[in-house]
């Protein structure tokens, strides 16, 4: 007998199979409801069906209750051309806190592209990775995929949402290949921690070299057609990719910040301490946190302080305060691509306005803004997304998956900026 939570749960399902998208809205909770909505549901749900085909049968709900939080229910369903999964998060009042819509036989069932599983790099960094190959023959263009900052998995997840999967899905059905691959601090955070002297070079830059010549090793990969795509720190750190990555045919910044981390970090910061969603719980952390971002070298209140705020070595702060990427832009000689959602508030267009003053005179350096998408290029409502915009479930927005999929292509957008 299913529980009350799993019924609901059931209920969406069906809601959504009758297109009454307008009514799974109403079951949000009422503090998220003005941020759901229900074109959003309906065009993430039509997409897995065209995906997958008609949902032909529907599983039995699993059940997920957590110590404290919403619990998770689990549905799995079978589609006509392959599976799908709903994944529902509902409070302790019968409230939906979020929803995730998953095609799970995309890549069997696809006729654009297979994925495979593969490694990168070499002991003791040996990381698991996932390619995205679009069928035929090949040689084909290719992308390598840069977290953000945080021990990310391959797929970037963030909530229910999965910003890395649904570009490595999106390219490699436009016919490019994608490597994505489980972050180092991820993998291995007790022996990245142990570290004496870590930088980014260990966290990112060393892996990213790896998984280029993975690709170039590979003859189904045109080796001169390899790109990088950095999110967020990744594409704050391109330029330095660039200089240490040998054969990158063009890299993209993709809501990359241009300022410091910790001065990004401290407009975060205080930007979701002037939110109502926010909890005087939270108020606390996020107070706390901020003392810990000033005591980063370069920031205006502790100039030069060697402390190791949020457990990071002082070696890693001391590293990026000397790390200049406007300068490293200007000695960048491959194309670059930079995109920037106008909703995002972690990465700003203050961010992108500095990257643009940067980049004055460098014809090969292409820019993009998006109206209404946040830091993952997800649809968002509103000018500004917050914290709890990631609890929705959204996919990269089409729109910027064919643009960089035709830039990696042709060098070239439609539409571009700058």
């Amino acid at each position: 007998m299913p529980s009350p939570m799993e019924k609901t749960c059931l209920a969406v399902v069906e809601l959504a199979r009758a297109g009454r998208f307008a009514d799974i809205r109403e079951r949000f909770a009422p503090a998220l409801r003005g941020m759901v909505a229900s074109e959003a549901l309906q065009a993430a749900w039509t997409a897995e069906i065209d995906r997958c085909g008609p949902v032909v049968t529907i599983g039995v709900p699993v059940s997920t209750l957590p110590a404290s939080g919403p619990q998770t229910v689990t549905i799995p369903m079978e589609c006509r051309s392959g599976s799908m999964t709903l994944v529902a998060a509902i409070d302790a009042e019968g409230w939906l806190m979020g929803l995730d819509l998953r095609s799970s036989g995309i890549q069997s069932a696809s006729t654009e592209f297979t994925e495979e599983d593969t490694e990168i790099g070499e002991m003791p960094w040996k990381l698991p990775a996932t390619l995205s190959m679009p069928r035929g023959p090949g040689p084909h263009l290719a992308v390598v995929l840069v977290h953000g900052s945080g021990p990310n998995d391959r797929d970037e997840s963030i909530g229910p949402n999965k910003p890395f999967l649904d570009l490595a899905w999106g390219l490699a059905s436009r016919g490019v290949a994608v490597l994505r691959y489980e972050k180092r601090t991820r993998q291995y955070p007790g022996e990245v921690t142990a570290l004496p002297d870590f930088t980014v070079m260990q966290e990112t830059v060393e892996d990213v070299r790896h998984a280029v010549q993975t690709l170039a090793a590979d003859t189904r990969i045109d080796s001169h057609a390899i790109f990088a795509l950095g999110h967020s720190l990744g594409g704050y750190l391109m330029p330095r990719i660039a200089a240490a990555t040998a054969d990158l045919a063009g890299a993209v910044i993709w809501a990359g910040s241009y300022r410091p981390l910790a001065t990004v970090m401290v407009e975060q910061i205080d930007y979701i301490l002037t939110l109502p969603e926010t909890t005087e719980d939270t108020r606390q952390a996020l107070s706390a946190m901020r003392k810990q971002a000033l005591l980063i070298p370069g920031t205006a209140e502790t100039p030069g302080s060697m402390a190791a705020p949020f457990g990071v070595p002082a070696s890693y702060w001391r590293d990026l305060a000397q790390y200049d990427p406007g300068q490293m832009l200007q000695a960048m000689t491959m194309p670059v691509l930079i995109l920037q959602g106008q909703a995002d508030y972690q990465v700003t267009t203050e961010d992108f306005r500095l990257w643009q003053n940067a980049a004055r005179g460098l014809p090969r350096v292409t820019f993009k803004q998006y109206p209404h998408l946040n830091h993952c290029f997800i649809w968002t409502e509103g000018t500004r997304a917050t914290p709890s915009t990631y609890t929705i479930p959204g996919h990269v927005a089409t729109g910027v998956i064919e643009d960089i999929a035709g830039w990696i292509k042709t060098g070239h957008l439609a539409a571009a900026e700058g």
